[in-house]
């Protein structure tokens, strides 16, 4: 009675030139490298534990220089009460001059911002879908992801955490960072595949489908 029909990222997403960096640097504030969070600010996306576990990366001397960037245009919405107990735990970790909030981006900056990210981390605690695992891949960007839910189906090749765990969660970020460039560029290949399965022409081919399969029985 059920048919899965996976969503796909926009054509939009792809890998952008290094020589674009520069300016989506200067526009946003990011400094080189940074871990990227993309999307809402409700409970299931763990907004906090990611918070925790950047902290646990910021008290390491190894990644004193990383940056945590935060998107989405909620980020900016100082009344929402998730908004609050967010700015509370930067100021209780003192991470105020390590975390950047850009609001709303363009697809065309954002697949920049993938592009140019040591890694997507979605620690959600559930997720309807998660495209933005499937973007950072078609933007060659490795992807720090919780395995549960709908993003258990879209992971792929990502670094799987545990989404109630914030050490885990850390630790996923930091494998991403000591990686090697061969193994960075590994991961980036293997997205690049693992992401071409997902496409609106097969999303439209698999609803159609199962429309006339319900029609057939009427």
């Amino acid at each position: 009675r059920i048919d899965v029909v996976h969503l796909a990222p926009s054509p939009a997403f792809r890998r952008i030139p290094a020589a674009a960096f520069d300016i989506l640097k200067q526009k946003y504030g990011i400094r080189l490298p940074f871990a990227l969070y993309v999307g809402d600010v409700n409970w299931n996306k763990n907004i906090p534990g990611l918070l925790r576990a950047f902290a646990v990366l910021a008290d390491d001397s190894k990644f004193k220089n990383v940056m945590l960037v935060l998107v989405g245009k909620a980020f900016l919405n100082k009344s929402l009460p998730e908004i609050l107990e967010i700015h509370r735990l930067i100021d209780s970790f003192h991470l105020g001059n390590r975390i950047v909030f850009p609001g709303y981006v363009s697809e065309s900056d954002l697949a920049g911002m993938y592009s140019m990210a040591a890694c997507l981390v979605q620690p959600s605690h559930y997720e309807g879908f998660g495209l933005p695992v499937l973007e950072a891949m078609a933007s060659g960007c490795p992807v720090v992801v919780a395995d549960n839910s709908s993003l258990s189906e879209i992971a792929g090749p990502s670094v799987k955490v545990h989404a109630d765990d914030y050490r885990d969660i850390a630790g996923g970020i930091k494998s991403v960072l000591i990686s090697s460039d061969k193994e960075r560029e590994k991961n980036i290949r293997d997205g690049f595949e693992w992401v071409k399965s997902f496409t609106w022409q097969k999303v439209a081919r698999e609803t159609v489908a199962s429309y006339e399969k319900v029609v057939s029985r009427v």
